[in-house]
């Protein structure tokens, strides 16, 4: 017979790597499904198309370039508490 900790394996948070691949899951169709939704509204109130993905573009490079700023403070502030505590 199974322990308690063992049954209730499957309903502990799932954290790390586990956690960053289930997000890509939803991630990257929901950003396909704006991209195509942005093209199709385009269309469909006859706006420039390569003038609004250029806009996409622009907005999702931002995000990314505050994104990685973060990851970098982050980094830094991770490794300056480390050698504190040494």
């Amino acid at each position: 017979m199974a322990s308690i900790s063992q049954r209730n394996e499957g309903s502990q948070p799932r954290h790390g790597r586990a956690k960053a691949a289930g997000s890509v899951r939803w991630v990257l169709p929901a950003a396909l499904a704006a991209l195509l939704a942005i093209a199709w509204l385009a269309r469909g109130l006859d706006l420039d198309v390569p003038e609004l993905v250029g806009f996409l573009t622009d907005s999702a490079l931002f995000v990314v370039g505050i994104a990685a700023a973060a990851a970098l403070a982050g980094g830094a502030l991770r490794a300056v508490r480390r050698r504190r505590q040494r």
